[in-house]
């Protein structure tokens, strides 16, 4: 069976499990859905240089996702 793909959730699962350096709680954490980023805006991927804008200005308290 192949490895999970690198960032995917079950990657983050498996190295939660096989108790990786440095990663704590965290990916299991993730993975549950224990830990929810606030998201401040979506935008497409289109509007890239716009999402750059908004991190560039220091007003934001979120992330920023873009969408394909």
């Amino acid at each position: 069976m192949p490895a999970p793909a690198r960032g995917s959730p079950a990657a983050a699962r498996a190295a939660a499990d096989a108790g990786a350096p440095g990663r704590g709680r965290t990916p299991r954490t993730a993975c549950d859905g224990l830990l929810r980023p606030h998201v401040a805006h979506v935008l497409p991927l289109a509007d890239a240089a716009k999402a750059h804008e908004l991190a560039e200005s220091g007003h934001i308290q979120g992330k920023i996702v873009l969408t394909l």
